[in-house]
């Protein structure tokens, strides 16, 4: 959930400037309860962080995203709540993000990791008759880092938070449909995306200016196809927007559906406004 400023004053100073196509097709909309509740969220969670102040300050405003992902919620102790959330979210998320769990980015000691995702996709790309990967130092959990990320501090809690911002309940057989599950899947994808057009500069910069040293999407498109930074960016951003269109029309097809209640109805629509939201906050921060 890395934020980048991305306004006009900064776009010119990026070394790598965001595509222009690299825009949400999603509604979004901006939450006013948030300037009153989110500076008395801020000790009480710089205290249950175990961060120093200046670690901190790198995932403070990430309050900002609550504003958008819940743009109409008006009860203060329920915001409250989901604002705190968020910004824990983000600091399990810097506390997981190298393989030593580091905030300080060690980004020499995470490049074994990278190698061997890396390694991976050469095998994936070179088909049967690709080189051997050897097992001799290989750490398997590295391959469950991103599911488990997506699960527990990523998209997936974020919408599972939708029940109670909203007072809602989604029935259990409803949840587990399949087309549901679909919805999940391209959405969650699809704000991968967004955050890694986004945050490439900044993840660059953490691993010492080397695109390789970024475990992102625009760098994974890089390798795997032989391609400029700007190719890989235009190209996620069209595969981010692919994702949308496809589930802007699951969606009216969700709240048609016989089976689905009047929560899942408006359930299904208030995801699409968090995706909505995730990019705004992407572009204004």
């Amino acid at each position: 959930m890395s934020i980048i400023n991305s306004d006009k004053s900064n776009k010119s100073q990026r070394k790598y400037p965001i595509p222009a196509d690299a825009i949400t097709t999603l509604p979004y909309h901006y939450n006013h309860i948030h300037d009153l509740i989110d500076p008395l969220s801020r000790q009480w969670l710089q205290e249950s962080s175990l961060f120093t102040p200046e670690q901190y300050n790198r995932v403070a405003n990430t309050g900002l995203y609550t504003e958008y992902f819940y743009p109409f919620i008006t009860d203060e102790d329920r915001y409250d709540v989901l604002n705190r959330q968020m910004v824990n979210f983000a600091i399990i998320d810097d506390h997981l993000e190298t393989p030593y769990g580091d905030i300080d980015r060690q980004a020499m000691k995470a490049k074994p990791v990278l190698d061997q995702f890396y390694h991976v996709y050469a095998k994936l790309l070179g088909g049967p008759n690709s080189e051997h990967i050897s097992a001799h130092s290989w750490k398997p959990y590295v391959l469950a880092t991103a599911p488990v990320r997506r699960i527990s501090v990523a998209f997936m809690p974020i919408y599972y938070m939708c029940e109670y911002a909203h007072l809602m309940f989604v029935p259990e057989d409803e949840w587990h449909n399949p087309r549901m599950q679909r919805l999940f899947k391209l959405l969650s994808k699809a704000g991968v995306m967004c955050n890694d057009i986004y945050s490439f500069e900044k993840k660059v910069l953490d691993a010492g200016g080397l695109p390789d040293g970024a475990y992102n999407g625009v760098s994974v498109l890089c390798r795997m196809h032989d391609i400029p930074v700007a190719d890989a960016m235009h190209r996620l951003a069209q595969m981010c927007r692919e994702l949308e269109r496809e589930a802007q029309g699951l969606v009216a097809e969700i709240q048609m559906a016989d089976w689905a209640c009047a929560h899942m109805r408006d359930f299904v629509a208030r995801l699409l406004w968090i995706n909505g939201g995730n990019w705004k906050v992407c572009t204004i921060y």
